[in-house]
């Protein structure tokens, strides 16, 4: 082939105008075949007999007018064909049919969602973060993940030379290799001290913590069904990960069940109104090397374009406060890292735009200033005939190419998007709009749009997907689908099942609770008292805990979590892992009285100064750090597990482990950090941990739904 253009060139002039290729459609982009495979599928296939050449004869005569005539037959066998219509007169590649194009656009879907649901890491980010739980590492955490390599090289030259170039060595070759001990992922486990017996115990969040637990427990021959009325970890395993975030569920998977009967719209009904998030705008801009002015005027474009036809824009921003249980969430991730900016001018330059919106008061400071651009003159000329409804921090503003006015009744102290988005909504109907499209991604909006359709009184539509590929969804026609008592628990559900701020539970995601709460008026009932009252009662209490019991077990008859988690336990034969179990009664309580809360301020949506109370003693708690307050989850009252196992759980030996003394040797463990002699032989070695390490992740690697 590489001399083919001196000995061959007509052959290679051929080649390099497509001749080593054969197209049988006229239809098929993507149905070029080569020559040797076109012969195969066409004269060969149409000459085959069931034996092969060695089936139909052994004589050679007769093999060789049967390939002689083999390109004839096969002629005449597809004249045939055309004849009598009885095979396809075009090939369409398999690709390009219509039920594979959906699949493939379902599977492609599904990834987008689930990569969104952790964090993108193709997204514009300065910060290493973790993928599954999009927490930001660490300054020496990230130092070492990223010199991992360099010091690895270095161990490597430092053997080759202490052990094997020197002549005679500096060391043998069988002498122990020191740690480098370098901080990964898995460091950001979030740490508890606890005390026994005037001991003070470091536990890390760590699965292999569990069952160090049973096995001391099971040790000391201690009663099993006490065991498990205590989580069994410094966090709730089936509602934390292990670094102190809230676990996370494909939120996407209600509004897709709850869509699933309906039709999508492609384009925006007429003569409707349109309310759109503004920070959904904002997080599309590409910033960098813009100067705000800049940014104000691509992000008024997006939204007129995002309005289409409509004649009234709403566009709802975020407040972003301190001291919130939506900004506990950022700190937890480590969102706050970018640097802080008082002023913004329009002729300001952004250097780091992602950064920059990773500060609360940036954005906050930014959301003022683009809704003050909106009212100068120049840009009031892009609106023409347009009305456009703008908010900052409380207040809102009509703006209109004459001028501009406060806008008393959507004044409101609301501090997520997602509820003044639906109060817009209302407003929108009051001043007699018969449609109004709520252009939002959020699945939180959705549901609430559905629970509130009834209380609107207008037809609401849902617009979500990509730029390029919109749709739109009737709310209405998917509440219609629904009975009443199912819309109005469709709130409470969706929080206690987890969102931005609630746990959700591991390994059950919302469809199983779904279809329990559509097909039980019961359950129906539970939810809809849910964020009636901002304090749980003990009876909605109870009824939750009954149904997290049928969440976790549909066949068994028990209501108390702490039971069940002893009969799954035994029914497992041991064999289960601490996520499967459900929280203990301490830890769901405390769940509970976070999903009340949220639902409480979404059920309130439509009050412009609902007069939410401080989230603390209702499942949040103040925890200093550095001598800073900060708002962060209270995962539990109790004690991680009972004093006699915390007990057991780290030796107290100071010179050396031995038996008998050694705790962690007397039951057959290895010794662990907590222990306070941390450089005895009884250690878990590097192998050892990153094999345990290795075996936590696949074994957390489940379906939800």
């Amino acid at each position: 082939m590489t001399n083919l253009p001196e000995k061959n060139p007509d052959v290679y002039e051929a080649f390099k105008s497509g001749q080593f290729s054969v197209q049988l459609s006229t239809i098929n982009p993507f149905g070029r075949l080569p020559v040797d495979q076109t012969t195969e599928v066409t004269v060969n296939k149409d000459t085959q007999t069931p034996g092969g050449t060695t089936g139909f004869s052994l004589k050679a005569s007769s093999v060789k007018r049967f390939y002689l005539t083999a390109e004839y037959r096969s002629a005449f066998l597809g004249q045939l064909r055309d004849l009598v219509k009885g095979g396809k007169t075009e090939l369409r590649h398999p690709e390009l049919q219509h039920t594979r194009i959906k699949t493939d656009e379902n599977a492609v879907s599904a990834v987008v969602d689930l990569v969104q649901g952790w964090i993108n890491p193709f997204a514009d980010k300065q910060e290493l973060v973790c993928i599954s739980t999009a927490k930001a590492t660490p300054k020496d955490i990230t130092s070492d993940l990223l010199k991992a390599h360099e010091i690895g090289k270095q161990s490597y030259t430092n053997f080759k030379k202490e052990r094997l170039e020197k002549d005679p060595p500096d060391k043998d070759f069988h002498d122990k290799i020191k740690l480098n001990k370098l901080k990964t992922f898995s460091s950001m486990c979030k740490k508890k001290e606890v005390k026994s017996s005037g001991r003070a115990i470091i536990l890390r969040a760590d699965r292999s913590l569990f069952g160090r637990i049973i096995v001391m427990s099971q040790a000391r021959s201690l009663q099993m069904e006490e065991i498990f009325r205590h989580p069994l970890g410094p966090l709730p395993w089936s509602l934390s990960t292990p670094d102190g975030l809230l676990r996370k569920t494909n939120k996407a998977s209600l509004a897709a069940a709850l869509q699933r009967n309906v039709a999508t719209l492609d384009q925006l009904p007429e003569n409707c109104a349109s309310v759109i998030d503004g920070m959904s705008l904002v997080q599309r801009v590409k910033g960098d090397q813009a100067t705000f002015g800049d940014i104000a005027n691509t992000v008024l474009s997006m939204a007129l374009n995002e309005g289409g036809q409509s004649d009234r824009i709403d566009v709802v921003f975020d407040m972003y406060h301190e001291n919130s249980i939506k900004n506990s969430e950022r700190l937890l991730r480590g969102e706050e890292t970018g640097d802080q900016l008082q002023n913004i001018t329009g002729t300001q330059i952004v250097r780091q735009w992602r950064r920059f919106l990773t500060k609360v008061n940036n954005k906050n400071n930014l959301i003022v200033f683009i809704v003050n651009e909106w009212m100068r003159v120049r840009y009031r000329a892009k609106l023409h005939h347009k009305v456009l409804y703008a908010t900052a921090k409380e207040k809102c503003y009509r703006i209109t190419a004459e001028g501009s006015s406060e806008v008393q009744a959507l004044q409101c102290k609301q501090e997520e998007a997602d509820g003044r988005l639906i109060l817009h909504a209302a407003h929108a109907s009051k001043q007699g709009y018969g449609r109004v499209v709520i252009c939002s991604e959020d699945t939180d909006v959705f549901v609430m749009a559905v629970a509130f359709q009834d209380t609107i009184r207008t037809s609401l539509f849902q617009k979500c997907g990509t730029r390029n590929r919109s749709r739109v969804v009737d709310v209405s026609k998917v509440a219609a689908t629904l009975s009443a008592g199912a819309r109005k628990a469709l709130i409470g559900l969706h929080s206690f099942t987890g969102c931005d701020t609630v746990s959700a539970f591991a390994g059950r995601g919302k469809m199983l609770a779904l279809k329990l709460m559509i097909a039980n008026t019961n359950i129906q009932q539970i939810f809809s008292r849910v964020g009636e009252e901002w304090d749980l009662s003990q009876e909605l209490m109870n009824d939750l805990e009954g149904f997290t019991c049928l969440l976790y077990a549909p066949k068994e008859a028990s209501t108390n979590v702490n039971d069940l988690r002893y009969t799954l336990f035994c029914t497992k034969k041991g064999e289960i892992e601490s996520h499967q179990l459900p929280p203990c009664r301490d830890c769901l309580e405390k769940h509970a009285q976070r999903a009340n809360f949220q639902a409480g301020i979404w059920k309130r949506c439509l009050e412009q100064d609902p007069h939410v109370p401080s989230p603390i003693g209702r499942g949040w708690r103040i925890e200093k750090d550095e001598g800073k307050e900060e708002l962060v989850v209270h995962w539990m009252d109790g004690q991680p597990a009972p004093t006699a196992v915390l007990d057991l759980l780290a030796c107290n030996c100071k010179r050396k482990c031995t038996l008998p003394k050694c705790e962690c040797l007397a039951n057959g463990l290895k010794c662990t950090e907590m222990c306070k002699l941390t450089t005895c032989d009884n250690q878990m070695n590097l192998l050892e941990e990153s094999e345990d390490e290795q075996e936590n992740a696949e074994s957390s690697d489940e379906d939800e739904d």
